[in-house]
């Protein structure tokens, strides 16, 4: 149906980026970028398109063509946190410490009370064996989101790491108990 719209009306650039997401969710990679770019060029403005081709990067594993988007989007949409903490991960796997923890702290300023930036600001302060400050960003996370089993194996390995046994053994403890939880739920969604 966008295709066929848009042969009526190829300057609509909102139903190129339509085009450019289904794409996408279709696992065609070089169709929704082509599609990303037609959009851009007929609604510069667009937004979070800027922000969707960033993440079509950073599948394709390419982080500074994805930093590079999510800059663009926060340009137009400085108020959009998910483009905060993307390009945080994005800088941080560039290796540019600096500017990951900018865009983290610029995305806790802006969400405080959402887990991803304090996650990336662990990821950057274990990258830089900083033990105690890592484990103090995953501690935020864990407080936001208490199952996130994820954050839990990552605090254990931080405490073994800094000498912290018991501690490291009580978050070994907790995914156990999240991933028996979650295998348990997952098998009762699957009876029904």
């Amino acid at each position: 149906m966008l295709k066929t719209y848009l042969q009526v009306n190829p300057q609509d650039g909102k139903a190129h980026l339509i085009l450019a997401l289904a794409y996408q969710k279709q696992k065609q990679p070089s169709l929704a970028i082509a599609q990303f770019k037609k959009a851009f060029a007929l609604s510069p403005d667009l937004p979070r398109a800027h922000y969707y081709l960033g993440m079509e990067y950073e599948d394709q594993a390419n982080s500074k063509a994805a930093l590079e988007e999510f800059k663009e989007e926060l340009k137009t949409n400085p108020h959009f946190y998910n483009a905060y903490w993307q390009a945080g991960n994005a800088a941080l796997a560039l290796q540019d410490f600096k500017s990951a923890e900018d865009f983290f702290r610029q995305g806790i300023a802006l969400r405080p009370l959402r887990y991803e930036a304090y996650d990336g600001l662990a990821k950057l302060f274990l990258a830089r064996q900083e033990l105690p400050q890592a484990a103090s960003e995953l501690e935020t996370v864990i407080s936001l989101a208490p199952q996130d089993i994820e954050a839990h194996a990552l605090l254990a390995r931080v405490y073994e790491k800094m000498g912290k046994t018991m501690e490291a053994s009580r978050e070994d403890l907790v995914v156990e108990t999240l991933r028996a939880g979650s295998d348990v739920n997952h098998s009762a969604n699957s009876d029904h």
